[in-house]
């Protein structure tokens, strides 16, 4: 009893640890995942019916506990991407920040975001200096169809198609 406890919390983690990775992946996968899930949790639940139509408790026991797995690793998928959106849109602001004081220390805008101090999750942006180096434009992907750009001359997010 204590051994199938230890492997059921065993494999509740490791579906909390694979959606939490889930979770990262770009809008598109991230759909095509919960067409997947909801497959599987419709297959668990006939064999759920047809478990308790011929009264088999063990394998409705461990349907069930199937479901509870499919509806931890969807959920948590869920709030792993719904947490990356927020990161990116801070990461976005700090970046604008960054953009900011670099344009006030050395009078221009750098020619690419990689001659700022910072390094982490530049690739997801995009950015734009004019020809002058005096404004920018900065932007990100929100999902597969929304981004967000901001920029400089109105000093405003945009967000949209």
């Amino acid at each position: 009893m204590v051994m199938r406890k230890k492997f059921w919390m065993m494999g509740g983690a490791s579906l909390l640890c694979l959606g939490l990775w889930l979770g990262q992946l770009p809008l598109m996968e991230v759909i095509d995942l919960a067409f997947v899930l909801g497959y599987l949790a419709l297959f668990l639940i006939v064999g759920l019916i047809v478990a308790a139509v011929f009264n088999k408790e063990e394998l409705a026991q461990g349907i069930g506990l199937g479901l509870l797995g499919l509806f931890f690793l969807g959920s948590s998928a869920t709030l792993t991407y719904i947490s990356q959106i927020a990161l990116r849109k801070h990461y976005a602001q700090k970046l604008v920040e960054d953009l900011k004081a670099y344009r006030y220390a050395q009078n221009h805008l750098p020619a690419e975001l990689g001659q700022i101090g910072t390094k982490q999750g530049r690739e997801r942006f995009f950015y734009r200096p004019d020809s002058t180096l005096r404004h920018f434009q900065l932007g990100y992907s929100l999902d597969g169809w929304h981004r967000a750009e901001y920029s400089s001359q109105t000093d405003t997010w945009v967000y949209g198609d």
